[in-house]
């Protein structure tokens, strides 16, 4: 069997084939792996079937959907997805057929409503429902403790000690543990008790995911990242230098054609959000020096079309913006 474990931060991801036929499916993947996975796949022999999601992400972008695109094929995840690109919608009992592997479907709503785990004879993919030490949180949108305590000490009961658990994420770069160690070892497993299981979820005090509103807002309609429609805007028209869009932007942000009677505007006011470095870091993608310093009119239509926030963006210009000192990447 093909079993590849592919780790993006604290994001696992999962690339399993049947060796007998070549095919495969990605399990979990993160949008900046997608290229990863089809390389991986094709290195190897293997032919993706599936792209297949436990849950609904908070933390990352889903590549589900762009795997789906590029490749031609379903996308699978819990019949409970609000995801409106999702071609199988799976529900206990239900079986993905790869080649001669059979992943088992168990619904195991808690972390999310849409959360579920993929049994093979020899492992579990749990997503966030069981986590190496720990379980998935219930305070995001869709978490519910009293779904989740009956996921873990009901829907998982019946499986065996001996299976093999790999999880979507891990922070302390370990790759899997087994059912029977972390019903032994596991600290929330060890609160039986229904309710004291339920108080102890909900006292949890953890910091929200860096980026929720976005992940969940591109996860949850098939829509786009920040990245990515920058990305397309940097594809339809020539941007200037960094250093020229700085330069701009210090100067007041537009400027007038050398040709009379032909507006012009600065293409600083396509790049800035009111006081958002956040945005600033991401910049650099896409956006490569042409030597041109300003776009024209028609040029900014054909812009808005791709980029529909950007007449909100140049509203914003008036306003004073503090410019990072470095574009390091490091969060806001």
């Amino acid at each position: 069997m093909l079993f590849e474990q592919i780790r993006h931060g604290g994001c696992l991801s999962y690339l399993v084939g049947c060796d007998e036929t070549r095919q495969a499916i990605v399990i979990d993947p993160a949008l900046e792996e997608a290229d990863r996975y089809v390389g991986l796949a094709a290195e190897r022999g293997f032919r993706i079937r599936y792209a297949a999601d436990t849950h609904t992400h908070a933390d990352h972008f889903t590549a589900t959907r762009e795997l789906g695109r590029q490749l031609g094929i379903p996308v699978a995840m819990h019949r409970a997805s609000p995801a409106p690109f999702v071609d199988l919608r799976l529900e206990d009992g239900d079986t993905l057929i790869v080649g001669n592997l059979r992943l088992n479907v168990i619904e195991t709503p808690g972390h999310t409503s849409d959360s579920l785990c993929l049994v093979l004879p020899d492992r579990l993919f749990t997503g966030d429902t069981l986590l190496i030490g720990g379980t998935g949180r219930t305070d995001l949108p869709t978490g519910d403790p009293e779904a989740l305590y009956d996921s873990l000490f009901r829907k998982l009961a019946p499986l065996d000690d001996r299976l093999l658990v790999f999880p979507a994420h891990d922070y302390k770069s370990r790759s899997h543990s087994s059912l029977g160690a972390e019903r032994a070892g596991n600290p929330r497993l060890q609160q039986r008790d229904r309710q004291a299981f339920i108080d102890l979820m909900r006292g949890l005090d953890l910091a929200m995911p860096e980026h929720l509103s976005e992940a969940l807002r591109t996860n949850r309609t098939g829509g786009k990242t920040v990245k990515q429609m920058i990305a397309e805007a940097g594809r339809a028209i020539a941007f200037l230098s960094m250093a020229e869009v700085k330069r701009h932007i210090d100067a007041g942000g537009t400027r007038k054609t050398k040709k009379p009677g032909t507006p012009k505007v600065a293409i600083s006011a396509a790049l800035v959000e009111l006081n958002s470095s956040r945005l600033w870091s991401l910049l650099p993608i896409g956006f490569h020096g042409t030597g041109a310093d300003t776009i024209s009119q028609n040029s900014f239509s054909r812009l808005t079309r791709v980029w529909p926030s950007l007449p909100a963006m140049m509203a914003a210009l008036t306003a004073p913006m503090e410019m990072p000192a470095t574009h390091s990447g490091s969060k806001p």
